[in-house]
């Protein structure tokens, strides 16, 4: 478990990822079935229905299509200056990687603090980069090489 240029800038831009559809499409079907079974007056069926549709839509906007406001469309890190999130419209904002980021053999979920923006989150299946890239990412978090920190503490990036 190495990198070959710890120095090298990591740059994401994660494609659409079936899985996460799958899921995302799977979870919705689920609360819209349990809705269906549940003994209420039509009227609440009605309600429950729609919110679950307004869910699929707005989730499906936002992580699959990528194109909600607070969706990342990009992610780049490089050792001089950490973390730059791009969003839909070309907006970019530095990010701070959290430790809540949680990394796995099949999916890296990236939590970010994100000035003026809050917390932001980039949920990244392994299909969603290239299989090289998503290894190398998931080396670089699970070493600590790509955490904010690193950037901060990095003397040869001037931040010292």
């Amino acid at each position: 478990m190495s990198i070959r240029n710890p120095d090298r800038a990591l740059i994401l831009r994660p494609r659409a990822s079936r899985r996460l559809a799958t899921a995302l499409l799977l979870v919705h079907g689920a609360a819209a079935l349990s809705v269906l079974w549940s003994p209420m007056h039509w009227c609440l069926h009605s309600v429950a229905g729609g919110l679950i549709l307004a869910s699929i839509v707005v989730h499906w906007r936002a992580l699959i299509l990528r194109r909600a406001p607070r969706s990342i469309v990009a992610a780049q890190w490089s050792p001089s200056s950490g973390w730059h999130l791009s969003f839909p419209g070309g907006l970019t904002r530095a990010g701070d990687l959290s430790q809540n980021s949680i990394v796995l053999p099949w999916v890296v979920i990236l939590s970010f603090r994100c000035q003026a923006m809050g917390r932001v989150h980039l949920i990244l299946p392994t299909e969603a980069l290239e299989a090289e890239l998503a290894r190398e990412l998931r080396v670089r978090l699970r070493t600590g090489v790509c955490s904010t920190d690193q950037a901060r503490r990095d003397p040869s990036n001037g931040a010292g």
